[in-house]
């Protein structure tokens, strides 16, 4: 559990990254590929940002625990992909 109060992120006692929230942030770009390192994902939100491009697929292939993922108020080029299809714990 992540000791930091306000922490963008939340980790297990194994190290193990299980939330992103970073709404509001001021991102620009396009999301990375690394984001597909990131297996043990329950929750996303990069809501609210400049944030363009696509979700990078090998992502969604492995996003298999991810619950939450917020990413409106962006500037993505297209909707969201068929690849969405993968993220079937999404709530």
């Amino acid at each position: 559990l992540n000791d930091r109060e306000n922490s963008p992120y939340s980790v297990t006692s194994d190290m193990v990254v299980v939330s992103l929230e970073l709404p509001k942030w001021q991102l620009k770009g396009t999301l990375p590929a690394e984001l597909a390192f990131l297996p043990y994902i329950e929750s996303i939100d990069l809501s609210n940002n400049q944030l363009s491009g696509s979700l990078p697929t090998m992502a969604m292939f492995k996003w298999t625990k991810l619950k939450v993922l917020s990413l409106h108020d962006n500037q993505f080029d297209s909707g969201l992909s068929s690849d969405i299809g993968h993220l079937t714990s999404l709530q």
